[in-house]
């Protein structure tokens, strides 16, 4: 690091100095340095460091050092994280692609960059170059964190098992690895391998908020309310301004004027302002719901819409592209059923698609399926859409224009793929639920992939459909549904192609009506099995008793016996709804 006309016991004093904490002692011995050694980009690397160990800020000197010497990768590394610190990131990142250029093969600096693409919101960058690190080190156990930590904010939450079960080969004690497992798993509904690793990260020393809160969560999930409301408290009461911690907690119990939960909300709403927008949106989704608890149903609305007014400003989401895709589809599978190249070589696997707008049942009715004993439950899972998102790439064209060049190899290929992605959960069995919110655009494929399977179509009043999305907070979803009117404009561009598949292919696709349930259950539940091929079990009808992870808004109520409070719901918020009337096509006075 020394230059040859740099002496060695001065920059050994000021090594001395720093060392042993006699920091005004250090600098001055530095700044003779630079005075007399001004071309030499040690002296300003020491000094750097010295005024860095004071406080204060060094990236001046980092800067000068690495003016004079950019090809030093330890001086440019050095500055880089100087830039960094100062949220200077363009210039953090100039250092860094410098470093790159002259050393390709340093997994660091490609570990580097990725931290500081994260720390800008650019995930999928810091994704890619987390991975260009692993190409070149397998084994770099931190990159395989980072990896894992920046897929869960991808919501890529398979991907980011695999990523932190790597990191663990690679650093088995590492407690954080552990924390970042569970909240993978936990999004998967694999609660009790979740709840493992948090215990484990829990014993190795982590105590940040979103252990805590992913115990509660996993509690809740799993039924375990009881467990979920003491974790739920504790993490509330170390964390009073994460909203989403008392939105959940709101969430999973009824709330009365003037409890705990009333309290929290209404004096966290008083200092509204000293919260980030997301802070605010959960805040107001949460007022929304113990008000609607409390028969307040006008105060209720209020916040709900101020929630969803703020979060449609983020999304701003467009039905456009949606609108152009559903015509596309129902033209190519108007004309094609397909099934001339139809996959047979997975005729024993037999998926049940339980398909629906959210909140329109698929939570009841993938439970009453999966209670059946020879039937396992995925969930919500993202198998499909993923797997047909490779094959667009692949193929370079999209989804459905795929279906003019697909090939029967193509359709066994994307059935293996899916079915690797999926034996681990379900138990050797070859029936299993897969709940597909989006899959009201991919059965067309999905009945090529899988001539076996069956397809079940949820459908609930409309208004009372609408309204319950509306009063949730799809904040990981990408849903449209942050607006009354474009939210019934969505719910009947869903039930057109849902209808469009409903006539195309009856024999592989059943309508099922909520409110029908909810009146028979039997009957319904009855039709059901009938449909799927099974025999009868009465345990479809002890649903709720069923032992599996569920994480979504039914959660509490899919534990629950069959109730009726539900149904009609709208009519509590009829005069707040008219864009939601607009958007559905329907008239008030007839409805």
């Amino acid at each position: 690091m020394n230059q040859p006309n740099l002496p060695q016991e001065k920059s050994d004093k000021v090594l001395l100095l720093l060392r042993a904490g006699r920091l005004p002692e250090a600098k001055q011995a530095a700044l003779e340095l630079v005075q007399t050694f001004a071309d030499n980009p040690a002296t300003h690397l020491l000094l750097a460091n010295v005024i860095r160990a004071s406080g204060n800020d060094a990236l001046p000197h980092f800067r000068k050092a690495a003016e004079l010497a950019p090809d030093d990768v330890s001086i440019l590394g050095a500055y880089a994280n100087a830039a960094a610190a100062n949220d200077l990131y363009a210039e953090a990142a100039l250092c860094y692609g410098k470093i790159i250029d002259l050393q390709p093969e340093n997994a660091a600096a490609h570990s580097n960059l990725g931290v500081l693409f994260r720390q800008q919101g650019k995930n999928d960058q810091a994704a890619h170059a987390f991975r260009k690190a692993l190409k070149i080190n397998p084994g770099f156990s931190i990159a395989h964190e980072n990896l894992s930590s920046v897929l869960i904010e991808m919501h890529s939450y398979e991907a980011a098992e695999r990523a932190a079960k790597k990191a663990l080969k690679a650093s088995p004690g590492n407690p954080n690895i552990h924390k970042n497992l569970g909240i993978a798993l936990l999004k998967q509904e694999l609660t009790d391998e979740a709840l493992e690793h948090f215990n484990i990260a829990k014993e190795g020393g982590v105590t940040d908020k979103d252990l805590n809160y992913g115990i509660a969560l996993t509690y809740a999930a799993a039924g375990d309310f009881d467990k979920a409301k003491e974790a739920f408290k504790h993490a509330v009461v170390e964390n009073p301004t994460d909203m989403s911690m008392l939105h959940d907690f709101a969430h999973m119990i009824k709330s009365k004027r003037g409890d705990d939960v009333w309290n929290m909300l209404n004096e966290a709403y008083k200092n509204k302002d000293r919260l980030d927008e997301e802070n605010q949106i959960r805040l107001n989704f949460a007022l929304g719901k113990v008000n609607n608890d409390a028969d307040e149903y006008d105060a209720a609305f209020e916040y709900y819409a101020a929630g969803n007014s703020m979060r449609f400003e983020i999304e701003k989401p467009d039905l456009t592209l949606d609108r152009l895709r559903v015509r596309k589809i129902k033209k190519i599978f108007a004309d094609n059923d397909f099934s001339s190249i139809a996959n047979n070589a997975h005729d024993h696997v037999k998926p049940i698609f339980v398909i629906g707008m959210p909140r329109s049942g698929t939570t009841l009715v993938e439970q009453i399926i999966a209670s059946h004993s020879e039937v396992s439950a995925l969930g919500e899972f993202l198998g499909i859409p993923r797997v047909v998102m490779e094959q667009e790439h692949i193929m370079n064209t999209p989804y459905p224009e795929i279906m003019h060049s697909v090939t029967n190899a193509h359709l066994e290929d994307l059935a293996k793929r899916y079915v690797n992605r999926v034996e681990t959960r379900i138990n050797d069995k070859t029936i299993f639920t897969d709940k597909q919110l989006s899959g009201y655009l991919y059965i067309g494929i999905m009945r090529v992939m899988f001539p076996a399977a069956r397809f079940i179509v949820c459908k609930r009043n409309p208004l009372d459909n609408c309204v319950s999305c509306f009063f949730t907070d799809f904040s990981d979803k990408g849903f449209y549904s942050n607006d009354l009117k474009q939210l019934g404009e969505y719910h009947r561009l869903n039930s057109e192609m849902l209808d469009f598949w409903l006539t195309r292919f009856p024999e592989q696709v059943m309508e099922v009506v909520y409110e029908d349930v909810i009146e028979d259950l039997e009957k319904s539940a009855r039709r059901m099995i009938d449909f799927c091929q099974l025999p009868w079990d009465d345990a479809c009808l002890r649903f709720n008793e069923m032992q599996r992870g569920v994480l979504n808004a039914s959660m509490t109520q899919v534990r629950q016996k069959i109730y009726t409070r539900s149904v009609q719901r709208w009519r509590k918020y009829e005069k707040h709804l008219g864009p939601l009337f607009e958007g559905l096509q329907l008239d008030p006075e007839k409805t």
